[in-house]
């Protein structure tokens, strides 16, 4: 047994390094045709760094710029307000208004500040529906001309600020209903300083504002109330700055891979794309999630470090991509907050409402589409995200029925190689689902063509294998880690942190 799974990872691994290598090649030349897109890189590699991604190189510039801020907000919590809960609060809500507008100016910081009050006003009515009709409303209107027309109004022009803007948005939207809901279900429908200051320190928490992961109110307010007040022992120092040191190591791993792998750039040239190879168009699908993995995991990673010196948990960085072979592993793993954000603020509320465990699954990937912009790849994205995790929960129906039984009688190994079979076709849609969401609707609709409907038979068989390894790898990890078994996690509604 232990030689078939060292085939597999062995299979997987010259597979990806193989593709990635193709991929690399392809686009040597790329820099030259479009040297917009790069800067000079290290000076010892010789070569073009890709700066195409404006997300990973304006957040970077940020924390650089920055930094200072975030150093003075821990000295203070934990040194100066750690004994008392109202200082700290206080503290929070002034001290990250003031942090907000030195990065984005006053006109956005009122802005932001606006949305919170009418948020705030709408949970104090008493209604949930208000306030998820604010939430929609808003994230539909944050992709409408009008709004383009808001942020000239406000000047804001350069393409940093429009980025800040539109990411602080987002997540200050789920934020809002976050609190909104939450304050409602505690039966506060009224307000006083102290409540005002908690929302605005959760909604304006500086570690998380522009990067997140994504928390809830009532998580927050837990983690603050709760919080010890006797000063951090010399341990949990060390242990969470070696754990800051641990995530800024992978920056510098980000960096180095951002001389030789150029998903971003080539994600916007389908024209390029299309006289890849099959084995270079395999390096792009796998390099992009790849590269988005990574970048989340910095992100996350360290502002969930930073955090928990406050004493507030932030859910875990996402696992990597090659360990969640389905769908719903997926949506439960990679952005943590935010599946935990979908479960409790709409797909349990849905439930309860009686319609049905299939439609709160499509409203929850609509939001998702909605919140991260509508357009026509990530709306292809989330509905074939849907469709794969309905066809796990049909097979689970069948897996409790009486075949299904029986075949859970069988020997462990059989059991795998069956499930990984029945997972390939799976896996290799949903890697052509990640590619519609990382790059755009035309490279997308390639891959699905030269990848699945040109019905070559020795390409297709050759990836299936490939693949079919790839999932014997993801539940070999998980077993590995010690994971409980693969289950639908939409599905089963299993809310756990």
């Amino acid at each position: 047994m232990w030689s078939e799974r060292s085939t597999y990872l062995a299979v997987w691994i010259v597979s990806i390094s193989a593709a990635l290598t193709c991929f690399s090649k392809s686009t040597k030349y790329h820099p030259a045709v479009y040297p917009d897109d790069f800067e000079k890189g290290w000076r010892f590699l010789h070569r073009l760094q890709d700066r195409s991604d404006i997300e990973w190189t304006v957040l970077t510039s940020l924390f650089k710029e920055y930094w200072f801020l975030l150093v003075v907000q821990m000295l203070c919590t934990n040194v100066l307000f750690r004994r008392t809960h109202e200082a700290r609060i206080l503290f929070y809500a002034v001290y990250s208004i003031f942090s907000i507008t030195l990065i984005v100016g006053i006109a956005t910081s009122i802005v932001f500040l606006m949305y919170i009050i009418i948020a705030f006003c709408a949970g104090l009515t008493g209604k949930k529906g208000y306030c998820y009709l604010l939430t929609f409303t808003s994230l539909f209107f944050v992709h409408s001309t009008r709004f383009f027309n808001l942020k000239e109004y406000l000047s804001i022009e350069k393409e940093r600020d429009l980025f800040l803007f539109d990411v602080g948005w987002a997540w200050l939207s789920a934020k809002c209903l976050s609190f909104s809901v939450d304050r409602i279900d505690a039966k506060r429908n009224y307000s006083n300083a102290s409540d005002i200051l908690m929302v605005l320190a959760y909604c304006l928490y500086l570690p998380a504002f522009f990067t997140g992961p994504m928390i809830s109110y009532e998580s927050f307010c837990k983690d603050i109330l709760n919080n010890k007040k006797e000063p951090l022992s010399l341990k949990d120092i060390l242990l969470n700055c070696v754990y800051i040191v641990y995530q800024l190591s992978f920056y510098f791993i980000y960096e180095f891979l951002l001389h030789f792998v150029y998903s971003s750039s080539i994600s916007y040239y389908p024209e390029i794309v299309s006289n890849f190879d099959r084995w270079s168009l395999c390096g792009l699908c796998y390099a992009l999630p790849m590269m988005f993995y990574l970048k989340y995991f910095i992100l996350f990673g360290i502002a969930g470090s930073l955090s928990r010196l406050e004493g507030v948990k932030f859910p875990p960085p996402p696992k990597c991509f090659t360990t969640t072979h389905l769908a719903s592993l997926l949506s439960r793993h990679f952005d943590r907050g935010l599946y935990l954000w979908l479960l409790k603020y709409l797909y349990l509320p849905l439930l309860k409402l009686g319609l049905g465990r299939i439609f709160a699954q499509s409203v929850c990937f609509t939001f998702v589409a909605v919140w991260h912009g509508s357009d026509a790849a990530i709306c292809t994205s989330s509905a074939l995200n849907c469709f794969l995790v309905t066809s796990e929960a049909i097979a689970k129906h069948i897996s409790t029925s009486k075949m299904g039984k029986k075949f859970k009688k069988l020997p462990l190994d059989v059991r795998d190689r069956f499930h990984a079979a029945l997972a390939t076709p799976h896996f290799i849609l949903l890697c052509i689902s990640v590619t519609f969401f990382l790059s755009n609707y035309e490279i997308g609709v390639l891959v699905l063509n030269r990848m699945l409907l040109g019905f070559e038979l020795v390409p297709l068989a050759t990836l299936s294998c490939i693949m079919y390894c790839g999932c014997h790898v993801s539940i070999n990890a998980k077993k590995f880690y010690g994971k409980e078994p693969i289950s639908m996690s939409f599905i089963l509604g299993k809310c756990k942190r």
